[in-house]
């Protein structure tokens, strides 16, 4: 459903699309509260979810393009068969066959990746512009929080007060630097030195959260993938050069992590809370990874790991220039101006003729969010690692479904992340259901 309103709308602002979320949000708040309550049929839940996947491919091949600039026959004709094809065997067959066509599918969508992201070089978008900016200044020792960019907009003053916060923009410059967290920097600067193209690093990261889905549990696991690299508008996402694909990966390595690699979870931890500036959100859900009864000593040993691990990819970048990082990573950005064209029922309270929520509103339901997932979990008998990792990945999609509704600005790629967890999720309770 998420996927379907983005693809209506390139998840901008549309009643139509908006009706979508609302649904989504409802069947995700219904499906993480009734978590262990229900036992569904697995072959029920394998048909929807094959349902869903044919519903992904149809929006591909009916819906627009998946970057912004003209593709040839051959995308149609030869790309996009032969990835229904090898999702079709991940899903229907068994064994190392279903293995096969799960690593092609993987495979077929970073090489389909790398091939549309040669092809539109140069999108005219600003965070384009300012992380590849951000990367070439690293590369001669400057700060990517320290510099300036070019006003690409100068054409469009209207875009400029839309965009941009108020006094930012003058001599034909933004002035402010990069604006996201250090750990999504070093990311790009990595596809930026290897292939001259930081979103490079994107396409990996989708690769990599694909490749921890099957890892987590195979069947499940597939359907999962399929799910996630399928969503109709992911290649508009990566051609934009935005940064939920890092936050995504280290969803997935948590996910991973708790279900299969136990002792590296903490670190995994503390990586997704590095990820974002607002990922301190899901730190409550967290709980839900720890075995119940919860002792204390092991609660704080768990988010002093994750803590550490945070701080250790944070702050080499931040303390490059404190001031800088300051200015652009938290000041400048909490400037942002409101966008009524966002797709979240904020935008259409004001095209409704109302004044903006108050910004801490979005804090506030998102923190509520995470305290009813976290206490939700308290009162569930213990469970199993796979129980607890599903859990945990449900918590993160209701928690960022509730914080987008009436954040400022919420695009497609915000949702992304939502698409994220629940495919994690759908991985790990496919594991503990035994459908690896």
């Amino acid at each position: 459903m998420i996927g379907h309103a983005l693809a209506l709308s390139d998840g901008y602002y549309d009643p139509n699309s908006l009706w979508w979320i609302a649904a989504a949000m409802a069947l995700a708040w219904t499906g993480f509260l009734s978590s262990g309550r229900w036992r569904l049929d697995s072959r029920l839940v394998a048909a929807v979810c094959a349902a869903a996947v044919i519903w992904d491919f149809i929006q591909l091949y009916t819906g627009p393009a998946p970057v912004l600039v003209r593709l040839p026959l051959a995308y149609y004709a030869l790309v996009l068969p032969l990835m229904a094809l090898a999702a079709c065997g991940a899903i229907a067959l068994a064994g190392p066959l279903r293995n096969a066509c799960a690593g092609a599918l993987v495979v077929l969508f970073l090489a389909n990746s790398l091939w549309l992201l040669r092809r539109s070089p140069l999108p005219h978008i600003d965070v384009f512009e300012v992380t590849q900016d951000a990367c070439v200044a690293m590369t001669h020792g400057q700060s990517p929080y320290a510099i300036d960019f070019p006003d690409i907009y100068t054409a469009r003053p209207d875009w400029e007060v839309k965009f941009y916060p108020p006094g930012s923009v003058y001599g034909g410059r933004v002035h402010f630097g990069y604006q996201y967290m250090p750990l999504s920097m070093l990311a790009a600067f990595v596809g930026h030195a290897v292939g001259g193209d930081f979103r490079l690093a994107s396409a990996a990261a989708v690769a990599g959260a694909a490749a921890l889905l099957l890892a987590i549990s195979r069947a499940a696991g597939a359907v999962a993938a399929c799910l996630l690299i399928m969503m109709p508008r992911e290649h508009f996402i990566l051609e934009h050069g935005w940064t939920e694909p890092i936050v995504v990966v280290c969803l997935a390595a948590v996910v991973f992590c708790a279900v299969r690699w136990k002792a590296a979870l903490p670190y995994a931890a503390g990586l997704l809370i590095a990820s974002k500036q607002h990922m301190f959100l899901c730190a409550p859900a967290m709980l839900l990874l720890i075995p119940r009864p919860w002792a204390w000593h092991k609660s704080v040993t768990f988010f002093a790991k994750a803590a550490a691990t945070a701080l250790a990819v944070t702050l080499p970048l931040v303390l490059w220039d404190v001031r800088a990082f300051w200015h652009s990573a938290v000041v400048e950005l909490s400037r942002n101006p409101f966008r009524d064209d966002s797709l979240n029922f904020a935008a259409a309270w004001v095209r409704s003729g109302h004044a903006p929520p108050p910004e801490i509103l979005p804090f506030a339901l998102g923190a509520a969010a995470a305290c009813v997932a976290a206490w939700s979990g308290r009162l569930q008998a213990p469970s199993s690692a796979s129980r607890r990792a599903a859990q945990f990945a449900g918590a993160v999609a209701v928690i960022y479904l509730s914080f987008f509704a009436l954040s400022k600005q919420t695009f497609c790629n915000y949702y992304f992340l939502v698409v994220g967890a629940l495919c994690c999720a759908i991985a790990a309770e496919g594991s503990q259901t035994g459908q690896a």
